[in-house]
């Protein structure tokens, strides 16, 4: 699995591409232990060019969701396709964290928080 992360204004963007299997998810894992004391207030992982998880895959990532909800932070999931977000789904992982069908819609979801933060 490939992983790359950038900054941008509203948080960080971590974009994965591959399967998202155990030895994956553990790898995962380790970079967004990294990233996570970067202290944004929104980590978004990006699914677009993910083409199968599993379920051991997915539940490695939840010491990470759970970090991030600690730091008062909010975990955002981006371009799940149908079949990982069934996955979401029956494993319960869509009530964790919160999934936005694109980039552009979880930045308007994003800009639309942190307005009713500063308010």
């Amino acid at each position: 699995m490939e992983i790359q992360s950038k900054f941008l204004e509203a948080g960080l963007l971590v974009s994965l591409t591959g399967v998202l299997h155990e030895a994956a998810a553990t790898s995962l894992q380790k970079r967004l232990e990294g990233v996570i004391w970067y202290n944004r207030h929104f980590l978004l992982l990006d699914f677009a060019n993910v083409t199968q998880v599993t379920a051991a895959g997915l539940r490695l990532l939840l010491p990470s969701v759970q970090q991030v909800q600690e730091k008062n932070c909010e975990f955002i999931v981006i371009n799940l396709n149908e079949e990982i977000l069934a996955l979401f789904k029956k494993t319960g992982f869509n009530i964790l964290v919160t999934i936005k069908d694109s980039l552009d819609t979880a930045n308007t979801y994003i800009a639309k928080k942190y307005n009713n933060r500063r308010k």
